[in-house]
């Protein structure tokens, strides 16, 4: 069990919060009221915002290690240099890319991703999201098509390639596949065809880009009259398990289209900008009803992981595009980022924090967000903050461990701190197991000194400080933090070790043309 004291709770359709303390059991909220007690960890939230876990819809992670070199170029350029780059990277390279770009997400509360991965090295991506602790559904982007210097093969192939995927992979812990073909311009009618009655015999979801440039869509035109959502709704692989990136070029036919289908858009606005690929219709698209999340795509075309600056851009472009500042407004932003997108794919109890639902959440500092009208935490967080305002993140379900810091840190024993004349605190003895202290975002070991002052509006358990006068409880921060050890149960499929240079030259990556 753990007892998260005074959060705030967020109200995304009025956009208020209100206060209450929260309990968690067996991976689930438990209950939700005011002046709860109980015999268990205690994590102290007054000034918190507990924000349910956010869903990334669409990203390619190990790009992760592909940030920087390839900026500033138009789109032709950027995929043929990306792909090269992935294809040179080694296998321990691959393993550290996805972690490093699942650690930013999960820094930045994200919960819940969905991949789209690439052979050869995919036992080192899938024991990356193992280690990470991550809900991760992915899949290999299928392509049959030779173009951008990707491999050609047929759609028996690669079926049989996602075959082997979902017998070692799909359901093993926190981990999901997908039917994954790369997209209608790299992929024959067969292929697409053949995954999505792959997906649908096995319950599994379907994901693609779609219309994300101009020139491919205007070939899948040429190629066939019709453009690329049409061509999918005739292929017919449009349904509700259905994940289509981008959806860029699309009539006002098509748009109803995908409402009609109950399809899901991952918007990528960073992505879209960078690239210049254009603006999606996302208002149009939701106001004919069609799904729609956020995704922070592939770190070398968007450079970011920060799934609430995706929702900002994203917001800002629709509200630009329509010249209209109500359109995709704050609460639908919200709602989009965690229980739509978590819906998306697939969870039906993720997303909301609600007394029966999986403890998938946040925690996040709101002191340098109001500094005037505190009632506006929700917007501000959103329009004038970031990922950077989340302090502490929590969803490995299965072992309810919190990622940032880690739970097994929370404890309900007072800590004995004293307070010297000058008002420095040295740090006590660790309790067993801890390996150090953590106060202001800094690692302290005991004997170190720190000050009062550094306490103050930071996480930590009950802690009782005898300041001369008398003992008080304060909402500082000092943790007890364990050893580091990955949150996956299972044993990994490779030993690792560190690489002693990750980050290959970029130069090496990505050679001129």
């Amino acid at each position: 069990m753990l007892l998260i004291c005074g959060a705030m709770l967020p109200d995304f359709e009025t956009g208020t919060t209100t206060q209450a303390d929260v309990l968690i059991r067996d991976g689930r909220f438990a209950a939700i009221a005011s002046h709860l007690e109980a015999d268990c960890p205690i994590v102290e939230a007054s000034g918190l915002l507990m924000l349910p876990g956010m869903a990334d819809l669409h990203t390619h992670m190990v790009q992760s290690l592909t940030q920087g070199p390839l900026d500033d170029l138009n789109i032709t350029q950027w995929l043929t240099r990306m792909l090269r780059a992935q294809w040179s990277l080694t296998e321990d390279e691959w393993y550290y890319g996805v972690l490093l770009g699942c650690l930013r997400s999960i820094r930045y509360g994200v919960t819940a991703i969905n991949e789209m991965t690439y052979y050869p090295h995919i036992d080192a991506v899938v024991q990356a999201y193992q280690d990470a602790g991550l809900r991760a559904t992915f899949g290999i982007g299928a392509t049959d098509i030779a173009e951008n210097d990707q491999i050609r093969v047929t759609p028996v192939d690669e079926c049989l390639r996602q075959e082997e995927l979902y017998h070692k992979w799909h359901g093993r812990g926190l981990l999901r596949t997908a039917a994954v073909p790369q997209g209608r311009p790299a992929c024959t009618p067969e292929l697409m065809r053949a995954l999505k009655q792959f997906a649908r015999e096995r319950g599994l979801l379907y994901h693609t880009h779609l219309a994300e440039g101009k020139a491919e869509t205007e070939r899948i035109r040429a190629w066939t009259g019709r453009g690329e959502a049409e061509e999918l709704a005739h292929l017919g692989v449009l349904d509700e398990s259905t994940i289509l990136a981008h959806s860029i070029w699309l009539t006002q036919e098509e748009i109803t289209l995908l409402a009609q289908s109950h399809a899901v858009v991952a918007h990528c606005p960073s992505t879209n900008m960078k690239l210049s690929d254009g603006a999606p219709p996302i208002a149009e698209l939701l106001a004919s009803g069609a799904r729609v999340g956020f995704g922070c795509d592939g770190e070398a075309s968007s450079a970011n992981r920060d799934l609430l600056r995706e929702a900002r851009l994203g917001s800002y472009l629709q509200k630009v595009r329509t010249l209209d500042p109500t359109v995709l407004p704050a609460g639908q932003c919200y709602a989009m980022l965690t229980e739509q997108g978590m819906r998306a794919l697939g969870y039906r109890d993720v997303g909301r924090i609600a007394e029966g639902w999986q403890a998938d959440f946040s925690l996040v500092r709101t002191e340098t967000l109001c500094t005037v009208n505190r009632r506006r935490i929700l917007t501000n967080l959103l329009y004038a903050g970031s990922g950077e305002q989340i302090d502490s993140a929590v969803g490995d379900v299965l072992d309810g461990v919190f990622v940032i810091p880690s739970s097994t840190a929370s404890s309900s024993k007072k800590f004995q701190l004293k307070v010297d004349d000058s008002g420095t605190i040295t740090a006590p003895a660790l309790p067993e197991g801890a390996q150090y202290w953590q106060c202001n975002g800094k690692h302290v070991m005991p004997g170190e000194q720190f000050s009062y002052d550094q306490l103050d509006d930071w996480l930590c358990p009950s802690v009782d400080i005898d300041d001369g006068t008398g003992t008080h409880r304060t909402t500082g921060a000092l943790w007890p933090s364990p050893a580091i050890r990955p949150t996956s149960t299972t044993t990994p499929t490779t030993q690792r070790s560190r690489p002693t240079q990750c980050l290959t030259a970029a130069s090496a990556w990505c050679p001129a043309p």
